[in-house]
């Protein structure tokens, strides 16, 4: 690598809301990236009758949004990619 080159540097930041409700934690992960926002959700039952504390269940709810947003960022970036042409491979 040419250490002499330019460095493109973003700074991005996933903007996360937890709340609970209902005996119910929810997470909402938003990101804002190059004109877009994908928000990934996620949900967990507080379980007060069998000892699941209120922390797991934010951990569990915030887990699933996290992995909600990687599924569609990663979606978002297959599409992107089957749209490059193709090129024919020498041989």
């Amino acid at each position: 690598m040419n250490r002499n080159a330019s460095q493109h540097i973003q700074n991005l930041a996933v903007t996360i809301t937890l709340d609970e409700a209902d005996r119910r934690s929810r997470a909402v992960a938003r990101l804002r990236w190059r004109g877009r926002t994908l928000i990934g959700c996620g949900r967990s039952r507080v379980g007060v009758d069998d000892g699941v504390p209120t922390e797991s269940s934010e951990q569990l709810a915030l887990a699933r949004a996290l992995s909600d947003l990687t599924r569609q960022l990663f979606v978002l970036s297959v599409d992107d990619l089957e749209r490059l042409p193709v090129r024919a491979i020498p041989g």
